[in-house]
């Protein structure tokens, strides 16, 4: 075995610890391991699934206990109407984090239109006054 083998495979060994050992997001709606920001939430890949077939098929979904039910990964097919309150309590968007962020959007550029709108009236009615006088 060379030593260029064993630099390799020190450095193989040295990454998967470095994976292994970072820290993990966690689904905020069950608990599970996020696979990544899903309609504005870090959320695993089942809940994401769950989430954007509930907002599609419009079912009604009745909770038979107390709408109390605890979502957890073990517990997070025991009760689809408290799944889907959970998903919208910890910010799961119907619109999705682009459609967020475009209305996020729309919403200060049309505050600095005001502003600039607001300005330049205030400079015009300014300018005719001075004129009348």
């Amino acid at each position: 075995m060379s030593s260029k083998d064993t630099i390799g495979e020190d450095s193989q060994i040295k990454c998967e610890y470095m994976l292994n050992s970072m820290p993990k997001r966690l689904c905020l709606v069950c608990g599970d391991i996020a696979s990544g920001y899903h309609y504005g939430v870090a959320s695993c890949e089942a809940c994401k699934a769950f989430f954007k077939r509930t907002i599609q098929g419009c079912s009604g979904q009745c909770c038979p206990a107390t709408n109390e039910c605890e979502i957890t990964k073990r517990r997070r097919k025991s009760c689809q109407a408290c799944r889907f309150m959970k998903c919208l309590n910890v910010g799961m968007m119907r619109e999705g984090r682009i459609h967020s962020f475009l209305h996020t959007l729309m919403l200060f550029l049309s505050c600095l239109y005001e502003t600039v709108r607001g300005e330049r009236d205030k400079h015009f009615h300014s300018y005719t006054h001075s004129i009348l006088l």
